[in-house]
């Protein structure tokens, strides 16, 4: 029986922001593993194994996921259920100038 797994793009993102906040680096390899061994097949699946994910974004439907106990957020468009694309990953403290929940103003 095949087994789907949901497949990462931009994890050079990922890359970057580990290098850039040393302290990530566990939270954003398990964030990884936890996405790639599920195929939600849409926000309320996904929100079955992250309980915090939000929906954000302004120009388009971004997912924002909690990362090391809410000290960074990492912001992902899903294609459900094959694609998880990283879009950015910020600190806590920067999240809101850049993103707000979707529906509010």
């Amino acid at each position: 029986m095949l087994t789907l797994s949901m497949r990462v793009l931009n994890k050079r993102l990922l890359d970057t922001a580990k290098r850039k906040y040393s302290d990530s680096r566990k939270a954003i390899d398990g964030w990884i593993v936890t996405i790639q061994n599920v195929c939600p097949k849409n926000y309320f699946e996904l929100r079955k194994t992250f309980s915090s994910a939000d929906l954000v974004g302004e120009n388009e439907i971004l997912i924002c996921f909690d990362i090391k106990g809410n000290h960074y957020r990492l912001i992902a468009k899903m294609d459900y259920p094959n694609t998880a694309i990283v879009k950015d990953f910020v600190k806590h403290s920067d999240y809101n100038r850049k993103y707000r929940y979707k529906g509010k103003k």
